[in-house]
């Protein structure tokens, strides 16, 4: 099966340019997103399937449409679009769009899907939570409206508390849980709960690496999480705390988390489940299956600039300590449940330090005359 993520990565670099008005940048993002989606849509299809054109995008063009390649009539040459539709270099127009929907029946639902205006983040939400919402899988929609309500049709929003995201993180397969986890980040923006972003933000990083992990989202994991690290994570900010989402580390753990999956499934530790539902995965993720675990995928967090609060930044330095422990035990594949002594005293140490340095670069020279550190 070739890969294409290279090649995708190096359009966005192309695109994104930093000259460009933002909404623009997050057009093309988007942009690039939908039509690889789709384009993997349609080889996973065919893979599934047990067609032999699937490996590359050469041969899933010929397939899809053969009359344009060369040797099929006289009249025509190849101009093999179809390798640059899998690397997002350009959109297919409605008449390729036809002749997919053809061989592969809901190909062109995959592009046109409402999920692309939720995810962008430079879309009011205005009547989005009214119709964006309700497009989306039936699960979903009852992990945000109340699910007697639903049934004969009325849709009352349940609050965005921590139940109602836990039960969202529960169905991410799949890009639908994903966008409505942007759109209430998107709801909690407008409404300058920066609270609520922040703890929005922590939910969605865990949808993104459940969603990473799914097929075909696996497939084009990697400029899904360009645009979430670049895009979407920044709006995910309290007034002292900023999520950090590297983006090659956050790719490594959707590896890691993919790679411990499979483990824990042989094993018999955790159930199998379909594509969709993620309740298995996310314990993981939650702490429930090791401390290992949950510390190496948690995400990194970042003192806000106009943070004064010390505590945050002996927070911030505790809980990178932890991190990076997690991360060490998960990259050599082996099964901590609990942090040792040496870490805790190690996050302790951190706490204590970060506070500390965060206190002295706070005070005037007047307030801290004579202590140690200062002059």
């Amino acid at each position: 099966m070739h890969n294409y993520e290279n090649r995708r990565l190096e359009i966005m670099k192309r695109k994104l340019i930093d000259s460009l008005p933002f909404e623009r940048q997050v057009a093309s993002a988007i942009d690039i997103l939908r039509c690889v989606a789709w384009f993997e849509h349609i080889r996973d299809h065919l893979q599934k399937t047990g067609s032999r054109v699937c490996a590359t995008a050469y041969g899933i063009g010929k397939f899809i449409q053969p009359e344009t390649y060369a040797g099929v009539s006289p009249a025509l040459y190849n101009h093999n679009m179809w390798p640059k539709y899998a690397a997002g270099l350009h959109c297919p127009g409605q008449v390729t769009l036809a002749a997919a929907e053809k061989k592969v029946p809901g190909s062109t639902a995959i592009y046109d899907a409402s999920v692309w205006t939720m995810l962008n983040v430079t879309n009011p939400v205005g009547g989005q939570i009214d119709t964006g919402l309700r497009t989306l899988r039936v699960e979903v929609q009852e992990a945000l409206y109340e699910k007697k309500g639903l049934r004969f049709g009325r849709y009352h929003r349940r609050k965005v508390g921590q139940a109602t995201l836990s039960s969202l993180e529960r169905h991410a397969g799949g890009l639908d849980a994903l966008a409505a986890a942007v759109l209430l980040l998107k709801e909690a923006c407008e409404a300058g709960d920066r609270e609520r972003c922040f703890h929005v933000g922590l939910s969605l990083h865990r949808i993104l690496l459940m969603t990473c992990v799914s097929m075909p989202v696996l497939s084009y994991r990697l400029p899904l999480i360009v645009y979430f690290s670049l895009f979407v994570f920044p709006l995910a900010a309290s007034d002292s705390l900023i999520i950090d989402v590297p983006i090659c580390e956050f790719y490594e753990m959707t590896d890691l988390l993919s790679t411990y999956v499979a483990i824990l499934e042989d094993l018999r530790v955790i159930r199998a489940e379909n594509a969709r539902v993620t309740r298995e995965r996310r314990r993981l993720l939650v702490g429930d299956l090791g401390k290992d675990l949950q510390f190496g995928l948690m995400p990194r967090l970042k003192v806000a600039p106009d943070c004064r609060d010390s505590r945050v930044a002996g927070r911030v330095a505790s809980h990178t300590v932890g991190k990076d422990w997690g991360l060490s035990v998960l990259r050599q594949y082996g099964a901590v449940d609990f942090p040792p002594e040496e870490t805790l005293l190690d996050m302790k140490a951190a706490y204590d330090q970060a506070r500390l340095r965060h206190e002295l670069s706070q005070c005037t020279r007047e307030e801290c005359n004579g202590l140690p550190g200062c002059g």
